[in-house]
C-alpha cells in the first residue's frame, strides 16, 4: 500500500508497524527490507446506543391520570444499555424500566425524556411534550 509518496512503503502486520524507506527502483520488485519498527496499540471505538422505539400515549390526559411509556434501545457493539425516563414535572413510576407510566400531578405542559447510556459512557436521548389538564 502506498501513502502519498513513491519513496515510502508501509506494512502492517498484526500490531507491529514495519517501515522501510527507498524507491521502487532499489527494490526491483521485491518487498522492502524493514528499517525499523513501532508497536501500534489498537483500541475499539465505542458506538453509541440507538433508541429504536419510544411510545408515549396519550400525549394529553387529565390531572390524576397516567400516560403509558414504552421504549426500546440497542447498542450496535453489544454493550449493556442502561435506560431511564425523566420528566420536567410529575412522577414516573419506574424511571429505570423500559416500560412504565407517568402520572400527571398538576396542570400544564411537561417534557418526557427517554435516555439510554452504554458501558462506554455514550448517551442518546429522545423527548416529547405531554399536556396535563
Amino acid at each position: 500500500m502506498r501513502l502519498n509518496s513513491r519513496r515510502t512503503h508501509w506494512a502492517l502486520l498484526a500490531t507491529t508497524l514495519l517501515v522501510a524507506c527507498g524507491s521502487e527502483e532499489h527494490f526491483h520488485g521485491r518487498a522492502p527490507t524493514p528499517r525499523g519498527s513501532a508497536t501500534v496499540h489498537l483500541s475499539a471505538v465505542n458506538v453509541c446506543p440507538e433508541i429504536t422505539l419510544m411510545v408515549v400515549a396519550p400525549l394529553q390526559t387529565s390531572v390524576g391520570h397516567t400516560i403509558d411509556l414504552l421504549a426500546q434501545a440497542e447498542d450496535p457493539d453489544g454493550e449493556l444499555v442502561l435506560p431511564w425516563w425523566n420528566s420536567s414535572a410529575g412522577t414516573i413510576a419506574e424511571p429505570e424500566a423500559s416500560e412504565t407510566t407517568y402520572l400527571c400531578d398538576e396542570r400544564g405542559e411537561r417534557t418526557i425524556t427517554f435516555a439510554v447510556l452504554d458501558e462506554g459512557g455514550c448517551e442518546q436521548r429522545l423527548s416529547t411534550p405531554v399536556r396535563c389538564e
